[in-house]
């Protein structure tokens, strides 16, 4: 799913962004 030259600070990284995106289109 992530490419595995993310390192982990990264991929935390892309985690928050796709939660928030997330939250912002089914929670409004």
């Amino acid at each position: 799913f992530f490419p595995s030259t993310y390192t982990s600070e990264q991929m935390r990284r892309e985690i928050l962004e796709i939660l928030k995106s997330w939250r912002n289109s089914n929670w409004i």
